[in-house]
């Protein structure tokens, strides 16, 4: 994936005197020669909760990437990304518990610092080695992923920093030295580990699993013994405890049941002191932890006050009020113009050219001052004030803003069956994880048309009795039949089976469907929203809701009788 961003200005810090957290001018983000974002402008106050909303495929997740890994990478801030899809590693002798307290990266260091020096002071330069690794690690970073000026001064600033390094690795220090500088360094790390309270991770990071919905029963269990869906939980778990100054939060309720998401806005809501940005489809969520939604839309950004309800009927009363005002000009407009007409006309039958000249100028002014009659505040529009500058008219045009359509999705027609009968039969089906009894005794029918819904808490075996539907996992004791010419399509709510894929949507279609030619390949795309020129877009670069809908699509190729949906709405 190919990224290139330019900007102009920048501020990311927390200052006294500083009411915005991060602040970015004239912001270009092209991904893969797509450019996403044009002389964007992004700010962020201290200690909000933003909701940052858009269609799926705007690049809002990317945006929060580039955030994270070039303007916040070595800012003084504390900061956290949780990502829509986490690379997630297998980690063998851990606990989960263990996981989310080693996440903490910064109390890691502070941790291992005040051993290491405490021990002996004859470890100071080893500690300084490894804090100047860091800044290494981070400035080496930052050069892979910034070009032009900007990159040439941040290819010089790694220069000097392994120069620095090298110094110090080559430096010797007096006994004394050793002894007033480890002293000193000692009452700085001192305060950092009296800040943050290292005796109370355990109950914290079990406190926040267990409202994450994990048994407490499996607290202790190997973090590499759960499934993805509990991994990317764990990983939420970990953004919640580091608690930073800045958190990023990429679908975070993504495969959260319901007493869980309460839960998970309960906290947030507590976190008076961090600075929230989060990336949501759901609207439940979104009104109860943002203070404030950011709309990515038409490659810019626009703030508004209020959580997503109110950011709706703000911007349904303003569009409201657009239709009503260019109504209104239009009207004028029409109306001025078929009186210059008849002026017009009557000066030439007459051969008047002063009246000729008079209705030129009527017609310069109504294409000059047609426009805005107030201003944002309502007040009554002021060309000094309220236009300063050089411009083509003496107001804007009232330009009405095309809305976000609604569209539809149209799954193919089912094959048709040959004799009815139920589609599947489940009866008296039990199933067990070694020692673990899942379900127990299910009977279920489910015949042509029928839509059943299976709720439930989580890790109450849900997606393990849509597997045994599938049959993709055997009973243990009990059977399941199905119809003689039954057809099944299964949408999972892990998207791993197309993550990294190098080919494009069309690719992956025409590959599912060999007999299937072009137009028909990209009509079938289209009807879940996918178009030119995502079709040719690497899967590997596209968001996971556009993931979703190309999921949708592959399962469907067939025309399935059932079709089996496990968390549809996960980034839609």
């Amino acid at each position: 994936m190919s990224i290139d961003v330019q900007y102009q200005s920048t501020r990311f810090s927390i200052t006294d005197n500083s009411s915005l957290v991060i602040d970015i001018q004239d912001l270009t983000l092209t991904v893969d020669n797509n450019t996403l974002l044009a002389n964007a402008n992004f700010q962020l106050p201290t200690n909000s909760h933003f909701a940052l909303i858009g269609r799926n495929g705007l690049g809002k997740s990317i945006f929060m990437k580039i955030l994270v890994d070039v303007f916040l990478l070595d800012s003084s801030l504390r900061v956290f990304h949780l990502q829509q899809i986490e690379d997630v590693l297998d980690l063998e002798n851990i606990s989960v518990t263990d996981y989310v307290i080693k996440g903490h990266e910064f109390a890691q260091n502070v941790i291992w610092e005040k051993m290491m020096l405490e021990s002996s002071h004859k470890n100071l330069k080893q500690v300084l080695l490894k804090r100047h690794e860091r800044k290494l690690r981070i400035a080496r970073n930052k050069v892979t992923k910034i070009s032009g000026a900007r990159g040439k001064q941040e290819r010089e600033n790694l220069i000097q920093l392994e120069r620095d390094y090298n110094d110090l690795f080559e430096s010797d220090m007096t006994e004394e030295d050793l002894i007033i500088k480890t002293h000193e360094l000692l009452q700085d790390i001192e305060l950092e580990y009296q800040l943050l309270e290292p005796n109370n991770f355990l109950t914290k990071a079990k406190k926040i699993l267990r409202g994450l919905g994990f048994p407490k029963s499996r607290l202790e269990d190997p973090y590499s013994s759960f499934s993805g869906g509990w991994k990317k939980r764990a990983a939420l778990a970990q953004a919640l405890f580091v608690e930073p100054d800045v958190l990023f939060l990429d679908e975070p309720t993504n495969g959260l049941d319901i007493k869980a998401i309460e839960w998970l806005e309960n906290y947030l809501n507590s976190l008076v002191n961090v600075t929230i940005l989060v990336v949501s489809h759901d609207r439940e969520f979104l009104n109860s932890v943002a203070q404030g939604v950011i709309l990515l839309r038409n490659k810019s950004f626009t703030s508004y006050d209020g959580n997503y309800d109110t950011f709706e009927e703000t911007v349904l009363n303003k569009a409201k009020y657009m239709e009503r005002m260019h109504d209104g000009i239009e009207r004028k407009r029409i109306h001025m113009q078929k009186s210059i007409e008849k002026g017009m006309k009557q000066a030439k039958s007459k051969g008047d050219d002063k009246k000729l000249a008079a209705v030129a100028s009527r017609k310069k002014k109504l294409e000059e001052r047609l426009g805005f009659e107030r201003n944002e505040k309502g007040h009554r529009f002021k060309l000094n004030r309220d236009r300063p500058g050089f411009h083509n008219s003496l107001r804007d045009d009232v330009e009405l803003e095309e809305q976000d359509g609604s569209f539809e999705w149209c799954l193919p027609a089912p094959t048709q069956l040959k004799h009815a009968a139920p589609l599947v039969s489940l009866e008296n089906v039990s199933f067990s994880y070694e020692s673990n009894a899942l379900l127990s005794k299910i009977s279920l029918t489910i015949g042509m048309g029928t839509k059943v819904v299976l709720t439930g808490a989580n890790g109450q075996g849900k997606s393990t009795l849509v597997d045994l539907i599938y049959g993709a996992l055997k009973p243990k004791t009990g059977s399941i039949s199905y119809h003689s010419d039954l057809k099944i399509g299964y949408v999972r709510q892990n998207q791993s089976s197309l993550q990294g894929m190098k080919m494009c949507p069309l690719e992956l279609i025409h590959t599912k469907a060999p007999t299937w030619n072009e137009h028909q390949c990209r009509s079938h795309l289209a009807s879940f929203t996918l178009k030119h020129p995502i079709v040719l877009h690497e899967i590997s670069t596209l968001s996971g809701g556009q993931l979703t809908r190309l999921m949708l699509a592959v399962e469907t190729i067939s025309h399935p009788n059932l079709l089996l949906l496990d968390e549809p709405t996960n980034h839609l």
